[in-house]
């Protein structure tokens, strides 16, 4: 046994001290290869300096008190020089785009307007005007103000070559017009453009005062800009959706401008707070309406009492075909009431809700419909309609749920749920009619549908019941076979069992 053990150390000694050669071996191969790696690589040149450095300290002063201080005065200088140079470098990289730009302009046009114009006009005209949707479509400065563009003289803007120059306010909309509404032009550059803004323009409330006398009314460069004008569907444009209100607020929104006119300044600031203003600027939402899309755009006029339903029935088309065959239309027409806006509001409407119908406090139909009178019990009557389906509905959602939870298959019925919550939609819309019968067979449509799943989800729920009854059987079968197992191990043994057991 010893002998074996003193073998076995015998045999680790050996193996340790081979691996320790190894190792030495290894250290000194990567040694050697170090170090001929490092006198294989070229020695750095020293550090020369440059001919003018050279020739200036060659024509410095060599006075041994002085070497050192001339040779760090020379590298200093060059130091500067150098910077210097890259500094003007910077600058010339930077003013480039910029000069580019002017000459892309001016060869792009070939209107000598652009190099004369660059600097008496600080370079604004020609800054906006290479963004602009005419240039774009190949337009010059001679389309709109006349004159010879080849012509880099004076002599350019006479009469006789046809130079127009700064149209009068006034004059604006002619002057535009000259191109948007000659169908042939328009054809060539963008078919897709109406030619008829003009003549609607002249029917706006805007062009009826021009043409009044009035110019402090909005023509084309106030809404499109003058050299900058861009695309509609450019976010930058100010007639971009959600610039628009933004557009007409320069005017309407300023108290002062509008002193005049006699109209409220605080449109802007209403639609904002607007159930439309929300959509367009927390949500971006651009399909929600803006000034222009209840106001007009080149036709722009207050909508007419009898046109408001028209208006808002762009888009709330059910409610406005709900609302024209109601006894509200007539009624509100004769008394001169603004039809939708009488109860919604115009630029602060608010998102709408089941409290402003019936007669409660805060109910709208209440303002008008006093206590005792047809309107009032019609109102009533609808609100408790609403009221009892919502309630329906809620009893029908928990016991679906219930029984979902439970483990039953209730998935068609949830589907057929789901008819109630249109009939609620369209108990809301339908009310617009002031219509007991068509409102009530809507409710009774949507009651039905209510309660059906309600008896669905109690059904469910008993069926639920009854598995788990019958689940306990079973268990209560296995409860009582263990408990008698266990009765008969701890019974105690008979006689002849104790005897066979002992020894």
């Amino acid at each position: 046994m010893a002998m074996e053990t003193f073998e076995k150390i015998k045999t680790m000694i050996k193996r340790s001290l081979w691996n320790a050669v190894f190792v030495v071996i290894l250290a000194l191969v990567t040694l050697v290869a170090l170090v001929s790696r490092a006198a294989a690589q070229p020695q750095a040149p020293a550090a020369t300096a440059s001919p003018a450095f050279s020739q200036r300290h060659r024509e410095a002063p060599a006075s041994p008190a002085g070497a050192d201080s001339g040779l760090r005065l020379a590298l200093a200088q060059e130091k500067k020089e150098n910077g210097k140079g890259k500094e003007e470098e910077k600058a010339e990289k930077a003013a480039a785009p910029a000069a580019a730009e002017k000459k892309e302009v001016a060869a792009d046009t070939g209107d000598s307007c652009v190099s004369c114009h660059v600097d008496e006009l600080r370079d604004e005209a020609v800054k906006n005007w290479s963004a602009d949707i005419h240039r774009e479509k190949g337009l010059s400065c001679a389309d709109c103000h006349g004159g010879n563009k080849r012509d880099p003289q004076e002599s350019s803007m006479e009469k006789s070559t046809g130079f127009r120059g700064k149209p009068a306010r006034a004059d604006i909309p002619k002057f535009c017009a000259a191109c948007h509404a000659d169908p042939n032009f328009m054809r060539q550059r963008n078919p897709s453009i109406r030619t008829d803004q003009y003549d609607r323009y002249l029917t706006s409330i805007h062009g009826r005062r021009l043409e009044e006398g009035d110019k402090k009314v909005a023509t084309c460069i106030d809404c499109h800009g003058v050299h900058g004008i861009l695309r509609s569907a450019n976010v930058n444009s100010p007639v971009y959706a959600l610039n628009v209100p933004k557009t007409c607020g320069r005017c309407h929104s300023n108290p002062q401008y509008m002193a005049q006119y006699k109209i409220p300044t605080d449109q802007v600031t209403q639609y904002r707070t607007s159930v439309h203003g929300k959509l367009l600027y927390e949500k971006s939402d651009l399909g929600a309406p803006v000034c222009n899309d209840c106001h007009g755009n080149h036709g722009a006029f207050p909508p007419e009492v009898t046109s408001i339903a028209d208006v808002c029935g762009q888009c709330h088309v059910i409610n406005r075909d709900m609302f024209v065959k109601s006894p509200h239309k007539v009624g509100f027409d004769k008394e001169g009431h603004h039809e939708c806006a009488t109860c919604h509001g115009n630029h602060s409407i608010q998102l709408t809700s089941d409290a402003m119908l019936g007669v409660e406090q805060g109910a709208i139909c209440a303002r008008c419909h006093e206590s005792g009178s047809q309107g009032f019990d019609v109102a009533r009557a609808m609100r408790a309609g609403i009221e009892s389906l919502k309630a329906e509905m809620e009893k029908g959602k928990q016991l679906l749920a219930g029984a979902t939870n439970a483990g039953i298959e209730v998935s068609q019925a949830l589907y057929e749920f789901r008819a109630a919550n249109v009939a609620l939609i369209q108990s809301r819309n339908v009310m617009h009619e002031i219509n007991p019968k068509a409102f009530n067979d809507v409710i009774a449509g949507g009651l039905q549908v209510a309660r059906q799943g309600q008896k669905v989800g109690r059904t469910a729920i008993a069926e639920a019941r009854y598995r788990k009854l019958w689940a306990l059987w079973p268990l209560l079968g296995i409860i009582l076979m263990l408990a008698g197992i266990g009765l008969r191990l701890r019974a105690p043994k008979s006689e002849s069992e104790r005897k066979e057991k002992q020894p």
